[in-house]
């Protein structure tokens, strides 16, 4: 409809969706495209396998999102503690002290609304970036079979593209919203014990040693995580090149009966990728039992240093230290294993594309 006068005397215009172009391709592949050519020289002049890291302003506006929020999220055992302490120190002629508790119950509620606001703009942004960078690279990966020659055509099968496009582009939306957990996990943990050897001391030392232990286990299980995803990938594709040669031929293969050595061949395909995609969920298991298992054994172990140094444990040390250990066990233990997952499946999908 066009513009014109409304019953009631407004004005009636054709409604504009006006954030269409965040996630059309043809917007976010300009700005990709632009990006690699810019990085062409420097990869001239450093070698074929160099690489390079691009901060664009929306990286920036992540890593204060990200800054703020954790920094609310660190703050909330704090004052819990404060007014556990007020409810075991209780005096109703003390007023003082009420107020203290009004204070910190006011600064909680704060601390919790503008912790949910920033979590939820954190990850509204890493999506859409993620979602542009997928839509970008389908995008460039469409231009780019369009102009195949003869010969490279004929070295590409469709179950190839179509594995591009429907699997190895989609990392993308997952390692934009683990990727800043790279660099947070370590200033939570440096931030975490400090708090923690001003309310318990050396025994915080104990238990954070424990918490690196099971890190290092997680990196390492997405170090196997890595090399099982690139094998995954090449069996994945070999078995989808195998299956489109056998549906272009398959009036050849009925007539000479050949049906029960292709249906075994590939079969042995299949088995061999589902051994792999199998080793792969027992890595995912495992991660997941040590997230389960750790805080228990952590708390256990720090809370028995603590004792045996001859300290008396109170109800707000061992609330503190429990937050505390939540925070960094859930950020270092899950999301930061999780993030280097992602970044490996990244890794190894932008190279099949760029091999491609």
């Amino acid at each position: 409809p066009g513009s014109g006068r409304s019953p009631r005397g407004g004005n009636v215009n054709p409604l504009i969706d006006i954030c269409v172009c965040i996630t059309e391709s043809l917007c976010c592949t300009p700005e990709t495209s632009i990006a690699w050519k810019s990085t062409m020289p420097y990869c001239a002049s450093k070698g074929p396998h160099s690489q390079s890291f691009g901060f664009s302003s929306s990286h920036i506006q992540m890593f204060l999102f990200l800054s703020f929020q954790e920094t609310f999220r660190v703050l909330l055992p704090t004052y819990f503690k404060g007014l556990i302490t007020y409810s075991q120190n209780y005096d109703p002629s003390d007023s003082g002290a009420l107020f203290k508790a009004y204070g910190y119950t006011a600064i909680l509620n704060v601390c919790l609304v503008i912790w949910a606001i920033l979590q939820h703009f954190f990850l509204y942004y890493t999506q859409r970036i993620g979602m542009r960078l997928r839509v970008a690279m389908c995008h460039m990966i469409y231009r780019k079979t369009l102009r195949l020659s003869n010969s490279a055509i004929g070295k590409t099968t469709t179950g190839q593209i179509i594995n591009l496009l429907s699997n190895d582009v989609n990392r993308f939306d997952n390692v934009t919203r683990r990727l800043h957990i790279m660099w947070i996990g370590p200033l939570m943990a440096i931030t975490v014990i400090i708090l923690l050897w001003m309310e318990i001391g050396k025994s915080s030392l104990v238990g954070m040693a424990l918490l690196v232990i099971f890190m290092l286990l997680q990196i390492f299980s997405g170090k196997l995580f890595l090399s099982l995803r690139i094998k995954i990938a090449a069996f994945t594709d070999t078995r989808l090149k195998t299956m489109n040669e056998v549906i272009t031929g398959i009036r050849t293969i009925k007539m000479y009966a050949w049906e029960k050595s292709f249906a075994e061949l590939i079969t042995r395909l299949r088995r061999k990728e589902i051994s792999k995609v199998l080793r792969s969920s027992y890595l995912d298991g495992m991660s997941l039992i040590f997230f389960d298992t750790s805080s228990k054994l952590i708390l256990f172990v720090t809370f028995t240093t603590y004792v045996l140094l001859g300290n008396m444990i109170t109800v707000s040390q061992v609330f503190l230290a429990i937050t505390l250990y939540q925070v960094v066990r859930f950020t270092g233990i899950l999301l930061f294993p999780m993030a280097i997952e992602s970044i490996a499946e990244t890794v190894a999908s932008v190279r099949r594309i760029k091999v491609w």
